[in-house]
């Protein structure tokens, strides 16, 4: 995942993003993940493992659990 470098996305994304500061920064970055398939494939199996942590059970009761503790 190419992101910005904001804080909350770069939580998010964690070893399977790569932030860019800027415009030109983000530009460079897309060219090079275009060009760079092995990187896009590892990236890839990073953001599906990553993704195995969100679930809408697990949303659910972390939303459950925030409420009981109001």
């Amino acid at each position: 995942m190419l992101h910005g470098g904001c804080a909350a996305v770069a939580e998010l994304a964690l070893d399977a993003g790569v932030a860019a500061a800027d415009a030109q920064s983000f530009a460079a970055e897309l060219v090079r993940l275009c060009a760079d398939g092995p990187e896009r494939d590892r990236l890839g199996v990073l953001a599906q493992d990553r993704s195995r942590s969100f679930t809408w059970a697990g949303t659910a009761m972390s939303l459950w659990e925030l409420h009981a503790n109001i």
